[in-house]
This record gives structure tokens, C-alpha cells and sequence, in this order.
């Protein structure tokens, strides 16, 4: 049996504590904290401009500026509060995080665009966050977010004025991250029992500091612009969300029931009194009425933006009667309603091959009521119930497009590329086996054909009038008698009009009397985009092809650094939209000097880097009136180099010269001067030291910083007594060994120009050695030196 030990009764001081106690304990206990002001400051600062950043993306949300003030409140709390423990803070902001985490999920249910529902979850996060956060690790986690935020506001934007929010949040980041670091080194000597001394804290150390400072931001700007000067930069993303708007409360008032309405005037453009817009800056063919004997000058002036997983043209709208002079809209119009977003086009043409392509538009300019996308749109997100389309397809909403309005639209575009091209001529590569096969589908596809010519959705795109000449439709048939198909012949007709006719822009005016396409294709041979789109959609038609006039915009610059088409009203251009089955419209461009390829439109185009894309955006930037000086200013300077080749390249091969033999003598100065401190001369330095010398000589102090005779003179003195035979050694002193090497050699005058050179070089004062040393030291050392080349047969000192 086992004796019980008893039990032993030890003092209440030695016996632990309950756990209520240790809870007691750790609650009184204060707790580590950060006491630095400087640092907090600087976080808070840090962390409200990249709230501001994020807020100024979201168009000024209705809470930014409470949270904001909130999260200035919270950091004066938590700076009086840092000692304590703070658990019933700690309650409340949990049960604050719960609500803000099911905010979150309500606002995902509802947006469209994720990316608004997660910058008000951090900024909510940050507020409640900042009443909590005594110690350097809670601070830290703020600048996460903060950082975040930063990033999540460059997503959102589309200006470049963005960037002085990076270089601000940059540099307030920076001296947070140092503050930081001087904080936690002051706490590591505080622990280590280290004294933070005056000292430590001179003139020098802060002149060290600064220039770690610069040195640091000048290798992170030089690493981050290679690196993202390096990436490649895409035209086309992959698009998810699908802003609008960003206040889903937002009500435009309405001016329309689907009557184009400009801006400008207010009022409807669907008659002839619409030619008012031709004394603004926006298109006649954005009217419902094209006068093609008007001649409009447009500006550079930004007009939208665009971003788009493929690059595409913009349609505002198509026209479907012509009389000589003039186009006109179809008003037809369908009223669509929806509640729902995204708002669902009915489709009234859907060919095959087609491809799905993803827009995003905010606009940056007051602009009419059409909604400018890509063909087909099949969805529409925008701030509205209410819709109206034509049978062409063409959009318009019940208002103004007011500065600012975002909208996105998802459009089934037709795959327009060799491929489609191919397709047509499936059939001659076919076996023989299949013939059986291939006449069924050919008759199929001819039934379709004639069916959809029949079509009242058809016929207006096959309308001619009277005036069109005879000439004019022997042309087109002339141009298209070997195409076997009317893909074939329409791109026969776009191919000729673009290599045969002179683009000008405003074109000269033609008469009153004469109709367009036929003065244009004889006459004047001499037009803007509105006489190319006219004269193959006249001649196509002629031919019984279904072709129909657009008008619209071309993205042509693209900012690499924004990921936007900046597209200008410059950019208004018109183009020509042909019905081919089973494949549906497609889009030809006939103007010359545009897209070389009549149907292909070019998809996920990308510069190999980002100099240059950028290239390409800075040449984009310059107004079209001073292009041509640039160009005939570039033809010059090419000519110059031509003329002028070789004494330019004499001249380049001679400063490459000279800058080559410098960046030699400066490295060679180098290793005389470590010669110089190891006093060894071997025959290397020998010889570097000859040569400097030499250049001194041949070549003006201009190019080469010469040395001066006093440094020169000492080491021909050194290198004559290395080859008399005398080294010093390490342990003796430089006064010693010149004493000694004065009785041995009985040269005087060594030992007084080592007191000389001493004087010289260690003097306290500026001018201790002055023009009467100088000539002394000349003396000397002309004395010393030809007594010391006199004897060959010395001995080696080395004690």
C-alpha cells in the first residue's frame, strides 16, 4: 500500500492564482503601446489620403466623410486610451465589425460592380478599427488597408490625375515606413539599457539620413517605372463587372421620348432645323438628318472613354434613306422597360461566329441621347428604366448624357476575320462525298438569303434614289466582276475606294447641284469619312447588297496608363455596315489612311511595353492641325542625318574617344591613388603613373582634371627611392624612414620635404602652404631628385 503524502500548506503568496485572478491581473497590467505621436500622425495621414483617393473614384459617397471624421476621432481615443486594455471597445467594435461584414454581403447582392461594396467595407473596417489600436502591429494593419484602398482607387480610375494621389500617398508611406523604424529602434536601446546619445544624433547623421531618404526613392522610382515600363500593356482586359453610375438613386431628368436631343440646343434633332449642331463641335451625323454638303471642323476636346475587352467601333446611329444630298434615321422606334439591370436588347438580326465584347464608357463631355456601343448590344447597365431602339439596333435613352454618367454595355459582335471570309468559301473544300451534303446546305442558305431580302427589316437598306447615275452603278460592277460572293465584292468596293480617293478633312465644298457619290467618284475625287461610308453604301446597294451608313466614333488613343480609349471629338468618324448571311452585319471601313483591313477588326491588341505604348499616346495627344509640321519636321532632321552622315559620325566616333580615354585616366588616377596609400610601386603603377603624366602633357586640363605638381613631384621622389632599393616597413614611421634615408643616401633635402608635404597635407589651416613653400618644395624636390638618379648602385633598406 502507498502512504499518503500530505498535504503541504504553502503561504497565499506562493499559491497560484485563479483564473478569474489572471484575469484581474492581465486587465490592470498595462500593456505595450506606441507612444511616438510623430509616427501615429503620420499613419493617420497616410491612411486619409488614400480614403480621400478611393472616396474622390466613388463620386463622394454620402458616408465617406462621417467615416472619415469617425476614424479621426478614433485615432485621438486611441492615443489618450493606449495604456488601458479597452474591453468594452473591444466589445463594441466586434459587434460593429459583425454589422458592417452583413452591409457588406446586402451591397453584393445588389451592385453590379464588386469592386464599391469592398472600398466601403475597408474604409468601414478602418473606422471601426481606429478607436482599438494602441500598440506599432495595429498601425501597421491600418497602413494594409490603407494601402489597399490606394490600389482599389487606381482600379477605379480613369484620369491621370490619379497620379498625384500615388505620389502623395507615396511619400507620406515613406516617412511612415522610416518613422516606424526609428521607433522600434528607440524601444530595442530602451530594452537593451542603450542610451540614445546627442551624439548619435548629429549634423553628419542627419545628413546621412536625408541622403538615405533620396537614395531610396530614386532606386524605387527608377525599379517600379522599369518594371511597369517592362509589362506588357494590353488595349483589351478581361472585364467582370459592369459599373454604372455609381449612385443607383441617381434620376436624370427626362427630355425625350427617343427624338435625338443635343446638349446644345435642347431641343429635337430629327428634322432639317437639327443642322444647328454644325456651329459646335459635334458631328452633323449625329443629327437625325446628315447634310453631306455640310464641312464641320472638330476639336481635340476628350469626349468619351472607353474601355472594352476588344477594340471595336462606337455606333450612335444608321441611316437608311438617301436622296443625293442627305441621310436619314428610321424613326421606328421600340420602347423597352425594365426595372431589372441589366436592361435586355431584343435581338432583331443574330448571325453566327459571333463574339461577345464587354464595354465600359463614362462620359467627359455633355453629349446627346444615344447610347454609343458596339453592334449588337444584347444588355445595357444604366441609370434607367426606359430604352428605345431602332431596327438597326441603335440605342437612345429619355436624357442628356451629362458629364460624368458611366454606362456599360455587353454587345454580340460578329467575328469579322479572315475567318469569316473562309467560312463563306467552305464549300470548295469539301470531298466529293459530301457534295450531297453541301447542295443541301447551299440551298438552305439561298432560301435564307432570299427570304431575308424579302424582309421588310431589308428592304429600307436597299433603297436608291433617282439621282443615282448610271456611271456610278457601271463602276461598282466594273470593281466587283470577279467576286464570287457579296463578302467578296464588298470588300473589292472598300479596297478601291480607300487606294483610289484622297482623304481630306473638311473636304472641299461640291455643288448644290451635283449628287454627292457621283461628284465624288468622278469629280473631285477628294473626301472626308461622310463621302467614303456614302459612296460604297450607293454602290453596294447598287448591286443589291444590304448596306447601311453609320456614324459613331473610332478609338484610336489609347492610354496605356489608364487602360482607357481616350476617344476625342475628333474621333467622329463614318462607316458602312453590310447584311452578309448567315454571318449578319458586318462593319467595312472604305475611308483611305484608316484600318488597312476592310473587315478585320483587330482583338487583344498589345504593345510589347510600355515605352511603347506610350509612344504612340503622346503622338495621339497632338491636335491634328500641327501633325503635319511635326512630320515635315521629322523629314528634315532625317534628311540632316543623311546629308551630314559621315561628320556626324567622325564627331560621335571622336567624343566617344575622349570620354573613353577620360573614364581610363580617372580609373587609372584611382590606382595611383591606392599605390600612393600601400607604397606599392610596382611596374605597373610605375607605368600608369608615366602615362597620367603624359596626358597631362598632350591632352588640355579642360578634358582631363590634371594633378597637381606637388602630388606628382612626391611620388617620382617614392619611386626613385623604391628603385634605389629603400621600402618602409609597416612598423616604422614615414619622419623615421626619411631620416634614415637621408644619412644613407646624404640627401638632405628628403627630410625637409617630407615636412613640407606633411604641412601640406595635414595643415589646420586652409593656406599653410603657400605660392614661397610652393617654390621651396620645387627646389627641393628638383634637388632631391637629381641626386637620387645620379647612383644606381644603392641598397635596400628594409629594418
Amino acid at each position: 500500500m502507498y502512504n499518503k503524502v500530505p498535504a503541504l500548506n504553502m503561504p497565499n503568496s506562493l499559491q497560484p492564482p485563479s483564473p478569474l485572478e489572471q484575469l484581474r491581473r492581465y486587465h490592470a497590467s498595462p500593456q505595450v503601446s506606441e507612444d511616438s505621436l510623430v509616427f501615429r500622425s503620420l499613419c493617420m495621414l497616410t491612411a486619409s489620403i488614400a480614403i480621400i483617393a478611393a472616396l474622390h473614384q466613388m463620386e463622394w459617397p454620402a458616408y465617406g466623410f462621417t467615416a472619415l471624421f469617425a476614424a479621426y476621432i478614433g485615432n485621438i481615443f486611441s492615443y489618450f486610451t493606449r495604456r488601458r486594455r479597452n474591453w468594452t471597445v473591444k466589445v463594441f467594435i466586434s459587434f460593429y465589425m459583425l454589422w458592417v461584414l452583413v452591409e457588406f454581403f446586402q451591397d453584393i447582392a445588389r451592385e453590379t460592380d464588386t469592386r464599391l461594396p469592398l472600398a466601403k467595407l475597408l474604409i468601414l473596417l478602418y473606422t471601426g478599427h481606429s478607436f482599438d489600436v494602441p500598440r506599432r502591429k495595429d498601425l501597421d494593419y491600418s497602413q494594409m488597408v490603407a494601402f489597399i484602398l490606394i490600389c482599389l482607387g487606381a482600379v477605379l480610375t480613369s484620369s491621370m490625375s490619379y497620379g498625384i494621389y500615388l505620389l502623395v500617398f507615396a511619400l507620406s508611406a515613406y516617412a511612415t515606413c522610416y518613422c516606424s523604424y526609428r521607433s522600434e529602434r528607440l524601444q530595442y536601446e530602451e530594452k537593451a539599457d542603450l542610451k540614445y546619445t546627442q551624439q548619435q544624433s548629429s549634423a553628419k547623421s542627419k545628413y546621412a539620413i536625408g541622403s538615405l531618404i533620396l537614395k531610396t526613392l530614386a532606386l524605387a522610382a527608377i525599379i517600379s517605372a522599369c518594371s511597369f515600363a517592362a509589362m506588357p500593356r494590353y488595349q483589351s482586359l478581361r472585364l467582370q463587372s459592369m459599373p454604372s453610375s455609381w449612385h443607383s438613386n441617381l434620376k436624370f431628368p427626362t427630355v425625350s421620348r427617343g427624338e435625338i436631343v443635343s446638349p446644345n440646343s435642347g431641343t429635337d434633332s430629327s428634322s432639317a432645323k437639327g443642322k444647328q449642331l454644325a456651329s459646335t463641335d459635334d458631328l452633323m451625323s449625329f443629327n437625325a438628318i446628315v447634310d453631306l454638303d455640310q464641312r464641320v471642323a472638330l476639336s481635340h476636346e476628350k469626349v468619351l472613354l472607353l474601355r472594352s475587352n476588344a477594340w471595336c467601333y462606337l455606333r450612335g446611329l444608321s441611316f437608311t434613306e438617301y436622296d443625293g444630298h442627305h441621310w436619314k434615321v428610321e424613326e421606328d422606334l421600340q420602347e423597352i422597360t425594365s426595372s431589372d439591370s441589366p436592361m435586355h436588347i431584343p435581338h432583331l438580326f443574330f448571325g453566327e461566329s459571333q463574339q461577345r465584347v464587354t464595354q465600359i464608357i463614362q462620359v467627359e463631355r455633355d453629349m446627346p441621347n444615344l447610347v454609343f456601343a458596339a453592334y449588337t448590344p444584347v444588355n445595357l447597365y444604366m441609370p434607367t428604366n426606359t430604352v428605345y431602339t431602332d431596327k438597326a439596333q441603335n440605342l437612345r435613352v429619355p436624357f442628356i448624357l451629362e458629364k460624368g454618367t458611366v454606362y456599360s454595355v455587353i454587345s454580340q459582335s460578329p467575328i469579322q476575320s479572315q475567318q469569316a471570309l473562309n467560312f463563306l468559301n467552305i464549300f470548295s473544300r469539301f470531298n466529293a462525298k459530301d457534295a450531297a451534303y453541301v447542295a443541301k446546305y447551299q440551298k438552305a442558305t439561298r432560301k435564307a438569303y432570299k427570304r431575308s431580302h424579302q424582309s421588310e427589316r431589308i428592304a429600307p437598306f436597299l433603297q436608291l434614289p433617282k439621282t443615282v447615275t448610271h456611271r456610278t452603278r457601271k463602276l461598282a460592277k466594273d470593281i466587283t466582276k470577279d467576286g464570287k460572293n457579296n463578302f467578296q465584292r464588298a470588300v473589292m468596293l472598300s479596297n478601291y475606294l480607300r487606294s483610289h480617293y484622297t482623304y481630306q478633312s473638311p473636304p472641299p465644298p461640291y455643288p448644290k447641284e451635283r449628287e454627292v457619290c457621283d461628284y465624288f467618284l468622278f469629280d473631285s475625287k477628294i473626301g472626308h469619312c461622310e463621302q467614303y461610308a456614302t459612296a460604297m453604301t450607293v454602290m453596294a446597294r447598287s448591286l443589291g447588297i444590304p448596306a447601311r451608313y453609320v456614324t459613331g466614333y473610332v478609338p484610336n488613343s489609347y492610354n496605356p496608363l489608364t487602360g482607357y480609349y481616350e476617344i476625342r471629338a475628333s474621333d467622329a468618324h463614318s462607316w458602312v455596315e453590310v447584311y452578309i448571311p448567315p454571318i449578319g452585319w458586318i462593319e467595312f471601313e472604305p475611308t483611305s489612311g484608316q484600318n488597312e483591313e476592310a473587315f478585320l477588326l483587330p482583338q487583344d491588341i498589345e504593345q510589347s511595353n510600355m515605352f511603347e505604348a506610350l509612344e504612340k499616346y503622346l503622338a495621339s495627344l497632338i491636335p491634328p492641325r500641327y501633325l503635319q509640321y511635326l512630320q515635315q519636321l521629322q523629314q528634315a532632321f532625317i534628311d540632316f542625318i543623311a546629308r551630314w552622315k559621315g561628320l556626324l559620325l567622325g564627331a560621335a566616333f571622336f567624343c566617344t574617344l575622349i570620354l573613353s580615354l577620360r573614364a581610363l585616366y580617372k580609373i587609372a588616377r584611382k590606382l595611383l591613388a591606392k599605390a600612393d596609400r600601400e607604397e606599392s610601386w610596382n611596374g605597373f603603377a610605375v607605368g600608369l603613373h608615366s602615362l597620367s603624366k603624359l596626358a597631362q602633357q598632350l591632352v588640355p586640363n579642360r578634358l582631363f582634371r590634371s594633378e597637381d605638381l606637388l602630388s606628382s613631384r612626391y611620388r617620382d621622389i617614392m619611386i626613385a627611392l623604391q628603385r634605389r632599393g629603400y621600402r618602409r616597413s609597416p612598423s616604422m614611421t614615414m619622419l623615421t624612414f626619411m631620416s634614415h634615408c637621408t644619412a644613407e643616401l646624404s640627401v638632405p633635402e628628403l627630410q625637409e620635404i617630407y615636412r613640407l608635404w606633411e604641412r601640406r597635407q595635414y595643415g589646420s589651416e586652409p593656406n599653410s602652404f603657400n605660392s614661397e613653400d610652393e617654390n621651396l618644395w620645387n627646389s627641393l624636390t628638383a634637388a632631391a631628385l637629381t641626386k637620387l638618379r645620379q647612383k644606381k648602385d644603392g641598397k635596400r633598406y628594409d629594418h
